[in-house]
């Protein structure tokens, strides 16, 4: 039970008006960041006040958490942006799950499932316990709620009586100084009765969502279930027999032989073998790839549904099961292969786009997660698979900011058009912030066309609106991409005006080589 119960609280209150304060009608930027380290900040204070310590293996998701949290402040690309934030999420969610002793890391897929469950039950009734603190020196605490209204009466008073003097002392020093008088009137505008409504729903949500926090707090310091997963006491119990297993895993697995024997033909043959099969090369680069990565999610799920699932009661069923688990996982990797391939070649005949760089990062991911599976199934620790997973997902997520998803797009597009293929430049001016610079590069270096140059130079125009002029944006919004984007636009206004920037039907368009192009179309992957 905790002993400070009224820290708790305090604590949680700050946490919900961070909420409300770095985020209410701002775009995330900083703020994620700093609200990320301001609630780490109040939940190891409250340890500290109660004695409990995080362990050794807490204080590295500490790190990560923060990393996670500084990713909206290093990039605008919006999946990145959303992929980090809910990184961030689980980072503190696991330091609630066992924030003293660590034991997260050996948990298993239901341990995790469960720990999930009893937090969010501790939202709703974690609060609960901190209704009153035990008296520290073991007798029965008495009751303080009459010393609590007392109080609370006393700071009414107070309130009632200062009213009347703030009002007379107010308007006597309004008249001696009219510049006091103007910063008087801003700051009762604050309490205009129509913002009312806003106020009051403003409210709502912060004692709502402290609440929510103190629950969390109280369940990440006083952890009833925080007890290490026995692998052999509390694991799932297999019930399926060996034979049928060994039979869809054989199946399986003589599926991908087929189709991986195929493939060869396309790994060495390339663009002529696919020609000589009946289709154009456009044709094969266009299919396949988002389905054979299908089919590798559904094999590691098959794979790791199976190990749950059957009994493997002596050696032998033990190392034929490996077997075909390794064949199969060999051959997923060919695929996987196949798919990288397709993509590739989708990529060179058509550019580059969010969803095929997105792709691309994640094949290598699924790849490394594949192999891990193999490695625990043979070794027989298929316990590690959670944690595996936790490492591959943080992973994938933090790669998409080291990537730099925008520029990466802008940058090898551009590089198309420098070997002679079509500029798709319009569909660059829907990027993010964090495509800006490589824009410009390209648009400066004199390695593109003149033709695709114009383009480009249309295309930042249009992108300027974003920007320009400047506007001032609250500091938690504050942005690195977006701020660089910003001092480019600036320096380089006198150069995009030169293309033809209007709107019409409340829609920005740009002229360029006689064409009109409207900015900002809905662009389709």
């Amino acid at each position: 039970m905790p002993r400070k119960t009224g820290y708790f609280w305090l604590a949680a209150l700050l946490g919900g008006w961070a909420v409300d304060f770095l985020f209410w009608g701002k775009t995330p930027g900083i703020s994620v960041l700093l609200w990320v380290g301001w609630i780490l900040v109040l939940g190891m204070g409250l340890g500290f006040l109660e004695g409990i310590r995080p362990s050794r293996i807490n204080l590295l998701v500490v790190g990560l958490a923060i990393l996670a949290g500084s990713v909206p402040f290093l990039r605008r690309e919006p999946f990145t942006l959303f992929t980090a934030c809910v990184l961030a999420f689980c980072f503190l969610c696991l330091l609630a799950f066992s924030f003293a002793k660590g034991y997260w890391v050996f948990y298993r897929i239901r341990d995790y499932v469960i720990s999930t469950l009893r937090l969010i039950a501790d939202w709703f009734a974690g609060a609960l316990r901190l209704k009153k603190a035990p008296a520290e020196d073991g007798n029965v605490q008495k009751p303080a709620g009459k010393k609590g209204v007392s109080a609370f009466l006393l700071v009414l008073l107070g309130l009632l009586l200062a009213l009347p003097l703030l009002g007379i002392f107010g308007a006597l020093l309004s008249s001696a100084d009219p510049v006091f008088g103007s910063r008087l009137a801003d700051f009762l505008k604050v309490f205009n009765i129509d913002n009312l409504p806003e106020y009051l729903l403003r409210l709502f949500y912060i004692l709502v969502l402290s609440y929510f926090i103190a629950g969390s707090f109280v369940h990440a310091i006083y952890n009833r279930h925080d007890e290490k997963p026995d692998p052999a006491k509390d694991g799932f119990k297999p019930f399926m027999s060996w034979i049928p297993a060994a039979v869809i895993l054989l199946l399986v697995d003589l599926m991908f032989l087929a189709f991986v024997v195929i493939q060869f033909t396309y790994f060495f043959g390339a663009q002529s073998n696919i020609t000589a099969e009946g289709y154009t090369f456009s044709e094969y680069a266009r299919r396949g790839f988002f389905e054979l990565v299908g089919v590798a999610v559904i094999s590691l799920l098959l794979v790791f549904g199976l190990g749950a699932i059957t009994r493997r009661e002596g050696r032998r069923e033990q190392v034929i099961l490996s077997v075909l688990i390794v064949t199969l996982i060999a051959l997923v990797l060919v695929i996987l292969f196949s798919s990288w391939q397709r993509l590739t070649l989708y990529e060179q005949a058509y550019g580059f786009s969010r969803l095929r760089s997105y792709t691309t990062l994640f094949i290598p991911w699924l790849a490394a997660l594949l192999i891990a599976v193999g490695v625990m199934d043979v070794t027989e620790r298929m316990h590690r698979f959670a944690l595996t997973l936790v490492i591959v997902i943080a992973g994938f997520v933090f790669s998409l900011a080291i990537l730099n998803v925008d520029g990466f797009i802008a940058s090898r597009n551009i590089q198309r058009a420098e070997q002679g293929e079509t500029l798709d430049a319009f569909y660059l001016a829907s990027l993010s912030a964090d495509a800006v610079p490589v824009m410009f590069d390209g648009y400066y270096n004199g390695n593109i066309s003149k033709v695709d140059q114009n383009k480009l130079g249309a295309s930042l125009a249009c992108m300027s609106t974003k920007y320009l002029p400047v506007k001032k944006n609250p500091w938690q919004s504050y942005n690195i991409p977006e701020a660089t984007a910003t001092a480019l636009f600036v320096a380089n206004e006198k150069t995009l005006s030169q293309y033809n920037l209007f709107k019409s039907d409340g829609l920005w368009q740009v002229k360029t080589s006689g064409d009109t192009i409207t900015c900002f179309t809905d662009w389709m992957d």
